[in-house]
């Protein structure tokens, strides 16, 4: 939706003008809908809210994120509320329920009927981020002994059925184990006299309902799957989707964005919802990391006050401490950069980890060799002294290769302790490598040109 219809919108809503509301709503996809309905302050919600009938309202409910589905919610009647959760899809009314609080969610499903609570409930149980936390019961089975005519009279009879997707088919025994899959297309194929298990793949592949949902991104994209089956003790309990994943994908690409720039992560993971949060609010998820680096750039310029007689016989070496400090900064980001994405690929195997560290810090030492002799020949150029030459190229290249070290050495420590190795990327690498640099600068400076002090 452009900023027209969307200002479009707002004027029908103060204007109370309902054909026009719906005029918009019916012209644009649920997902546009959505996207720009987190625009809105309340009272437009809540106005909204009464000029759309229940089938728009629920379709546009299932494509918002959580945030917006709690803002919405709040500006429904409840009873309004508990009918528009009974029409959404199980997995859809779950995440909804779990952005509303624990009381107001329980209220809701005691008024819901107990069919449909049940399978709400059931997906609650599961942790958000889990396979079982983003899975659906809404898909298709049959048992390995009927015949393709009688799966494919099933499947006819399901498109009138609120089924996720039946393009693949899952076939589970009397116990409702899984034991095979087949897609519609080989169903189709099959002759109408063979059994299921005739024409079923037994090697099926399946993620655990505990499995965290970054995994399950991973699998979908390795396999180049359109869903998944989902057990729990070899039972199969549901289905993930790839459009379920989508909105997974888009979650952890923000934050780790988000993390790697010193901002914390929090409700607020949306940039248009930062856009817009209260400045208060805004300090708070920027300042903290930014605090840490304040005090690394305080530590760094303490070390620089320690060599003021040194800067103030060689000046020329106050010139080169920028150069070298960014240099590393980039390469320790890059490496940090490489090293994140490895993680939440599973690119990186983790007894392979030395070997991947030893090589990330040789790429350092050897992009600082071809930067340092680049930034010695100017100093020697500039200076006229060989020896100072000498300083900046060897300073760029252990400051490049403890900066590939530490660029990759903290992501994986923090990952090896349970934490977001995202988190420390820019705010602990930037301050241990701007104070490792100056530290390594002037160290070989005073080596090397102690003579002129």
């Amino acid at each position: 939706m452009t900023e027209q219809v969307l200002q479009r919108m707002r004027e029908a809503l103060s204007a109370a003008d309902y054909s026009e509301v719906r005029s918009i709503v019916e012209a644009h996809h649920p997902g546009e809908m959505a996207d720009h309905l987190e625009f809105l302050d309340t009272d437009e919600l809540r106005q909204f809210s009464r000029m759309v009938d229940d089938r728009h309202l629920v379709l546009i409910m299932e494509e918002l994120d959580d945030f917006a589905q709690a803002n919405l919610a709040k500006v429904l009647r409840r009873q309004r509320l508990v009918n528009n959760l009974q029409d959404m899809a199980p997995d859809e009314a779950a995440d909804l329920l779990l952005s509303v609080g624990e009381d107001v969610a329980d209220e809701l499903l005691n008024r819901m009927k107990t069919s449909d609570a049940e399978s709400v409930r059931e997906l609650m149980q599961y942790p958000p981020d889990s396979a079982g936390g983003i899975m659906t019961h809404e898909y298709m089975s049959l048992r390995a002994n009927i015949r393709v005519d009688e799966a494919l009279r099933k499947v006819r009879d399901s498109s009138e059925t609120d089924v996720e997707t039946i393009y693949y088919l899952y076939v589970c025994d009397e116990d409702d184990r899984l034991v095979g899959v087949l897609s519609l297309r080989e169903l189709l194929g099959s002759n109408d006299e063979d059994t299921i298990a005739d024409v079923m793949d037994d090697d099926v592949i399946s993620v655990s309902v505990h499995e965290d949902q970054e995994e399950v991104a991973q699998a979908l994209e390795r396999y180049g799957f359109l869903a998944l089956p989902v057990v729990e003790d070899d039972l199969l309990v549901g289905i993930v989707t790839f459009d379920d994943v989508i909105a997974t994908i888009e979650e952890e690409t923000t934050e780790d964005i988000f993390r790697q720039s010193g901002i914390s992560v929090t409700e607020l993971t949306r940039s248009e919802r930062i856009i817009q949060a209260p400045l208060m609010q805004i300090l708070m998820l920027r300042l903290p990391w930014l605090l840490i680096v304040l005090v690394g750039g305080l530590i760094a310029g303490g070390v620089i006050g320690q060599y003021e007689q040194m800067l103030e016989s060689i000046l020329i070496l106050a010139f080169f401490i920028p150069v070298i400090m960014d240099m590393g900064g980039n390469v320790g980001t890059q490496t940090s950069t490489i090293f994140v994405r490895g993680i939440v690929l599973g690119h990186i195997d983790r007894e392979k980890v030395l070997y991947y560290m030893l090589r990330e810090t040789a790429t350092g030492l050897t992009i600082g060799f071809f930067t340092g002799v680049g930034a010695g020949l100017v100093a020697t150029l500039w200076h006229g002294d060989v020896m100072v030459g000498l300083v900046v190229a060897i300073a760029m290249m252990l400051t490049c290769a403890v900066a590939s070290l530490v660029g990759f050495g903290v992501p994986w420590i923090m990952h090896r302790i349970g934490a977001d190795p995202a988190a420390a990327s820019n705010p602990f690498i930037t301050t241990i490598k701007d104070i490792s640099g100056l530290l390594i600068y002037f160290g070989i400076a005073t080596l090397l040109l102690g003579h002129l002090l």
